[in-house]
């Protein structure tokens, strides 16, 4: 196979990986992983203690995991760790454990998240408006309505990124994730 063939398929699943997104997360006490339902239907199951910022998890540490709005990301409240879908489905937990150099180059193809995904957002139905509004916690001026949940969360999201874009141009901080 060639080198651009390869490459090619590289690309194509690491795109597809983007796709997946997690609908819950969960610990199993039974087998101690982190289970992972994942919007294909399948499950991702992985030892906490390989993963990045788990490494010390004490069960207890475990028993809240919250899922992403966009279902990109994985919070840990007890231990303030987050961890990103994507790298999970490569096996980017702690790339020296795992894969060597394989798994470290693998990290660095992955999109990192842009800064819109690291924050929290609601969606909810306006019976005022007769459409799905969307907000973020962070920017509480903020909110899209819309005719479908999805097209709600898309519309703030892009309003997140212009006014971090917006405050980028005027020297200023965006507000810190309390993701």
């Amino acid at each position: 196979m060639s080198m651009n063939k390869a490459s090619a398929m590289n690309d194509k699943l690491l795109a597809t990986l983007q796709k997946v997104r997690a609908t819950s997360a969960r610990y199993d006490s039974a087998s101690g992983h982190v289970v992972v339902l994942l919007n294909t239907g399948m499950e991702l199951s992985f030892d906490p203690h390989l993963a990045a910022g788990l490494e010390h998890a004490q069960p207890v540490d475990l028993l809240q995991i919250e899922v992403s709005p966009t279902g990109t990301g994985l919070h840990f409240p007890a231990l303030d760790a987050d961890l990103y879908v994507p790298s999970l489905l490569v096996g980017v937990l702690q790339p020296e454990r795992l894969a060597g150099e394989a798994g470290h180059e693998a990290k660095k193809c992955l999109r990192q998240p842009e800064a819109e995904d690291l924050y929290a957002y609601a969606v909810h139905w306006s019976a005022e408006d007769q459409e799905f509004v969307a907000t973020c916690a962070a920017f509480p001026s903020l909110s899209w309505l819309a005719p479908t949940p999805y097209l709600a969360l898309q519309g703030v999201r892009n309003l997140v990124r212009s006014a971090i874009a917006d405050l980028a141009a005027e020297g200023q901080h965006p507000p810190v994730s309390s993701c």
